[in-house]
């Protein structure tokens, strides 16, 4: 049985990518935990071929998991396990992959929070059915439950997924939280728009329907003020936000890397090289 490559993407995306280069300067509309890991990672610096290399191991990396999953599902044929099993797959983040000037995730992008989700279960779920609607890793354990006639205790969050095979749109807004780098931060989204509120920073909010790359935070323009303010409250509504210890964040990131390039630590360095520069 063939597994269909995940890593596929559209041509507005490819597009999209493009156009963004990774040398573009960083932008000056977001918030400093963003501008932080920016400066860190430094891809301005990084030659094409730096680039292409790693953007090369990530797609292998995923055409691997890829055809891990086929062989999982070959030995369920095989075992004649297939039609009493419940398949899940998703991930707990994306990859920015030098998009917007980052690798990595710890951001709200959509490259890094919107990831693939995919249910098989022969019998209860149909066939090669694929919706738009939202949804959250939050839940796969209802629906896993709901699957199972297992009872849903109080304290689970999420949702029953089944109804949005039958075309009922299940959430309003989908929400994600992030406290490692720098200040609490708390995104909420819904179909069009998203909203980052980040304490004692900037907020930022992004009309995906006509920037679907979020390079123009329109939490700037006073135009989109009750917008702001209306997701504001939403994003704030029942967040029980912990108290993060300082050694529990990363508030040192160029810091922690500027020490570590003096003391010779065996890192890459990709910054300029010119002909007066003293020999290390």
């Amino acid at each position: 049985m063939e597994v269909p490559c995940l890593l596929k993407s559209t041509e507005k995306s490819r597009q999209s990518r493009t156009r963004t280069h990774w040398r573009q300067p960083p932008p000056t509309d977001k918030p400093r935990r963003v501008i932080e890991r920016q400066n860190y990672f430094d891809i301005g610096h990084y030659t094409e071929e730096m680039v292409r290399n790693s953007v090369a191991g990530y797609y292998g990396f995923v055409s691997y998991s890829d055809d891990c999953v086929g062989r999982v599902l070959r030995q369920l044929d095989a075992q004649g396990l297939r039609d009493n099993t419940l398949i899940v797959y998703a991930s707990d983040h994306g990859e920015n992959l030098y998009h917007h000037g980052l690798c990595e995730k710890h951001t709200f992008y959509d490259d890094a929070v919107r990831v693939p989700l995919i249910l098989s279960c022969p019998g209860v779920l149909p066939v090669g059915q694929r919706t738009q609607f939202l949804a959250s890793i939050m839940d796969i354990l209802p629906t896993a439950l709901a699957i199972n006639d297992v009872p849903l205790p109080d304290s689970v969050e999420g949702v029953d997924l089944r109804p949005a095979c039958n075309g009922q749109e299940l959430h309003e807004h989908v929400f994600a939280e992030y406290y490692l780098s720098l200040d609490p931060s708390r995104m909420v989204r819904d179909q069009r728009w998203k909203y980052i509120y980040t304490e004692h920073d900037i907020c930022e909010l992004y009309d995906l329907a006509n920037d679907p790359d979020e390079t123009i935070n329109l939490a700037w323009y006073p135009q989109y003020r009750e917008r702001v303010e209306a997701m504001d409250r939403i994003v704030k509504d029942d967040w029980e936000m912990p108290k993060v210890p300082l050694w529990g964040t990363w508030n040192d990131l160029n810091m922690r890397k500027q020490r570590q390039r003096l003391a010779g630590v065996d890192i890459i360095d990709t910054r300029p090289r010119p002909d007066w520069l003293q020999e290390a």
